[in-house]
């Protein structure tokens, strides 16, 4: 999964909750609330190429995803 500019994180359901990003050595970079099932980062976030974890938490579920950010 592998982007340049943006990528759409899509949840199985509507969400009120909390999104994260951490870099690769678990210091988050970016956190922002979430209510929707889906969420748009875009690349800028991400200071370098390289792989990221998306955290997606609410009050009764906690998902995680893995991307690759590349220039």
């Amino acid at each position: 999964n592998p982007f340049t500019k943006e990528v759409k994180v899509k949840l199985n359901e509507k969400i009120d909750g909390e999104l994260s990003v951490y870099n690769s050595v678990g210091q988050l970079i970016f956190k922002d609330k979430i209510n929707s099932d889906e969420y748009t980062l875009n690349r800028n976030i991400m200071k370098a190429a390289g792989v990221y974890f998306i955290n997606v938490k609410s009050k009764n579920t906690e998902e995680r995803y893995k991307i690759i950010a590349v220039d």
